[in-house]
């Protein structure tokens, strides 16, 4: 662990990300690196449809996507492949979880705020 100004960043999750799901991980790296930012306002970044509970993880995000996020890292989790084939779009509830982690590598998300858990 490293500390750094207002938050502890975590080895590990980006290594995760990088070989479970290496083209969501470069999907990542390019949102990271053109700087994404909200012009939403009080929208969530990621499914577009929730207001915003906060900034979590660097991105203003709603509760539901937060708690996604912390989900699919703390426990490590593999999502079977999207059967429709990507194109699932974002909806309140119950969309496609691979859809809905592509959504949300899509922004520009601080994972190293993430906790990876033992598996």
């Amino acid at each position: 662990m490293m500390e750094y100004k207002a938050y502890t960043q975590y080895s590990g999750a980006e290594a995760w990300l990088h070989v479970t799901y290496p083209h969501l991980h470069a999907v990542w790296t390019q949102a990271v690196a053109n700087n994404f930012e909200n012009i939403l306002g009080n929208i969530c970044t990621i499914c577009k449809v929730k207001p915003s509970s906060g900034t979590h993880y660097g991105v203003k995000i709603c509760e539901a996507d937060k708690q996604f996020l912390k989900r699919t890292f703390h426990y490590q989790i593999v999502y079977s492949p999207c059967t429709k084939e990507g194109v699932c779009p974002p909806r309140p509830r119950g969309w496609c979880q691979m859809c809905r982690l592509r959504f949300c590598m899509a922004t520009p998300i601080k994972i190293s705020m993430m906790r990876i858990g033992d598996k």
